[in-house]
């Protein structure tokens, strides 16, 4: 043991002398009167006090009062958790010899405290993780709050016996109810009478485990209106896997069902219209013969003939209804429009007084027209057809006198309004009147042709199915907005001209005298009528005419190795058999350099391009007076170009004659 050891230890036991004397007096105070006890307790303490001092470890100011406060400071800072005092401590003596029960009592301390600032900081970890997940989950919950809310559809969840317990706030966008006053009600009290048995059917199926495919239903608006939804319902399952509920998404169909209404209705006009043209076609054949029968009679006749002016009745009506025809075929859109550059406003300047002196006094005519209105595309003869048309039908509207107010603004369609239409620039050419107005039903049908709410004699039918056709051919379209009682509103949008090119047509050229020829020429058409009216009058100008009633015939007769080639060709387009576009490609490939004159009871503008494609000369349009027709025969024989065909291809009769000596 070494000295210090041994020393410390003598230090101590003589440290407990007062102790154990203060022991004994207390047991027998008759020692303290003994002088030898005395003396020896003056000793002890002295030596006490002596070797206390020179111990390291046990001095009596550690003993006594200093190392109390000592101990007290310590376990103050232990109450509140300061472990500053350990944790300078070594985790293992340096001499195992020298550690005593104390060192190693202030080392297992020191070994809590550091265990316990492990679990304070993985604690604390604990806690900034679950904090962390905390804002991370507040903050996906705000997300989808904010899609659920800001969706255009409706979510909305039900317990098992149909009741809202949850729907968002779209709700009250789409339908008008707030949502808060929903929930806890029935589903069915929102749903019309008729769509409630339908829900009730497929609620049962799904809580049965049946898939239910989207189905439309009709919801009621608070202000009682039926709109149309499409509802897609899913089971709801807690985590236990058990059913609780339905969840399901409303979907307004109310902008869906307009655009399909108008898709239908643009699909059925086109059916219309091309029914329209084929009707065309064949009256106007009709109209060709009456026509040209009535001009035969009309040549033999003179003023003073008692018939001269009957037949003169007949020649009006006959180009009234040419007239009619034409609407059908601008409502068809097989006649193009004569589009030139033009500014609205001028227009509608033109019309005014036409409109004054045509619409009663009590009606009042007002024109709001934009100032810095844009250039269009039209044809002003039909521009000024739409507006009269429009005009007629709104006096008819207010017997009683209103307003007829004409509107014009640029506008821009970003494709959303209307988006089965371009987006871009338009003109808005609004019509309106305060007149009585129409309802849902009357609004689907009145650009149909013929159809009229006017008493029986008082209208065609034709008059808006003719604007439908114009504004159509213009490349725009038009709108209509009518309820009982509150008047009509037309808006008809036409596209702005970027480039504006204000170039007109040539004007029409004087007429000359009819000059006839003796050249041959072969008639083809399926209409007896027509090819006995063409014979005769090609025949009293002096030209050869061969007559064939179909195409096949019309071959046949070209083929024919001892047969002349026609100096010209008349050939009807639209006949049974192989029709008139096959046979004018037949009789190119036998004489490519054959004059073929085209008549139709189309339009030129709407044949020209095939007709161009395949090779035909020129082009004259059903019902022609004979005049007209004279004139076209004689400028295709002459090779000159026809005013409403160019081609480049016509040959003259002398060239043909000089291909003839030449063995061409």
């Amino acid at each position: 043991m070494k000295i210090k050891t041994k020393f410390t230890l003598i230090s101590l036991a003589f440290s407990l002398i007062p102790i154990i004397t203060t022991l004994v007096i207390c047991k027998d105070t008759s020692l303290i009167q003994n002088e030898d006890f005395q003396r020896v307790i003056v000793i002890a303490f002295a030596v006490a006090v002596v070797l206390g001092f020179l111990s390291p470890h046990l001095s009596l100011s550690w003993i006594l009062w200093n190392q109390l406060k000592r101990v007290k400071a310590l376990c103050y800072d232990i109450r509140h958790g300061n472990y500053n005092a350990f944790l300078n401590l070594p985790n293992e003596p340096s001499e195992k010899d020298e550690e005593n029960e104390l060192t190693s009592l202030m080392r297992d301390m020191n070994w809590m405290v550091n265990q316990i600032q492990i679990r304070e900081t993985q604690l604390k970890d604990m806690i900034m993780e679950v904090e962390t997940a905390k804002d991370a989950m507040n903050k996906s919950e705000m997300h989808y709050r904010h899609l659920i809310e800001n969706m255009g559809d409706i979510l909305f969840t039900l317990d098992l016996k149909g009741i809202f317990t949850f729907i968002s706030s779209q709700a009250e966008v789409s339908l008008g109810h707030k949502p808060e006053s929903m929930v806890n009600n029935d589903m069915k009290g929102y749903l019309a009478e008729e769509s409630r048995s339908i829900f009730e059917r497929n609620l049962g199926e799904q809580i049965q485990g049946k898939s239910i495919s989207p189905y439309k239903v009709e919801f009621l608006s608070s202000n009682g209106q039926h709109i149309p939804f499409e509802i897609n319902l899913s089971p709801l399952f807690n985590i236990e896997g058990e059913l609780i509920g339905i969840e399901g998404i409303g979907r307004d169909m109310s902008e869906h069902e307009r655009l399909e209404a108008e898709l239908f209705q643009a699909q059925k006009m086109e059916v219309v219209g091309t029914l329209a043209g084929g009707v065309a076609h064949d009256f106007n054949n009709i109209l060709q013969a009456i026509s040209g029968f009535t001009e035969i009679l009309l040549f033999s006749k003179t003023e003073n003939d008692p018939d001269y002016k009957r037949l003169t009745q007949i020649e009006k009506q006959v180009t009234r209804a040419s007239q009619l025809v034409r609407q059908l075929l601008a409502f068809s859109r097989r006649s193009k429009s004569k589009l030139q550059a033009i500014d609205l406003n001028n227009e509608l300047k033109k019309t005014k007084e036409v409109l004054i002196r045509t619409l009663p006094r009590m009606i009042n005519i007002e024109f709001h027209l934009d100032n810095e209105l844009k250039p269009i595309a039209a044809d002003p003869n039909q521009i000024e057809q739409i507006i009269t048309n429009l005009a007629v039908n709104a006096r008819d509207a207010m017997p009683d006198g209103g307003k007829l107010i004409l509107k014009t603004e640029n506008v821009i369609l970003d494709g959303e309004k209307y988006p089965e239409h371009p987006a871009g620039k338009y003109i808005l050419l609004s019509v309106s009147d305060t007149g009585v107005g129409m309802d849902r039903q009357t609004l689907e049908h009145i650009f149909e042709p013929f159809y009229t709410t006017k008493e029986t004699g008082k209208g065609t039918g034709l008059g808006l199915s003719m604007v439908y056709g114009i504004v159509k051919n213009h490349n725009g379209f038009i709108r209509c907005f009518s309820k009982p009682e509150q008047g009509t509103s037309f808006k008809i949008y036409l596209p702005v001209l970027e480039t504006e090119d204000r170039s007109r047509d040539e004007e029409e050229r004087k007429e000359e005298e009819i000059i006839g020829g003796d050249e041959t020429i072969l008639l083809v058409d399926d209409e007896e009528a027509i090819l006995e009216l063409g014979k005769e009058i090609l025949e009293q100008y002096d030209y050869t005419v061969i007559t064939a009633i179909s195409g096949e015939e019309a071959i046949e007769i070209i083929s024919k190795e001892s047969a002349s080639t026609p100096d010209l060709v008349i050939l009807d387009l639209n006949m049974p058999g192989i029709g008139g576009y096959k046979c004018l490609q037949e009789l190119l490939k036998i004489d490519s350099r054959i004059n073929v004159l085209v008549a139709s009871g189309y339009s030129a503008e709407f044949e020209e391009k095939k007709i161009r494609e395949t090779g035909a000369r020129g082009f004259i349009s059903k019902p022609y007076h004979m005049k007209q027709m004279l004139k076209t025969v004689r400028e295709v024989l002459d090779g000159v170009p026809s005013a409403n065909f160019n081609n480049s291809r016509c040959h003259s009769h002398e060239d043909r004659l000089q291909d003839r000596r030449s063995g061409n």
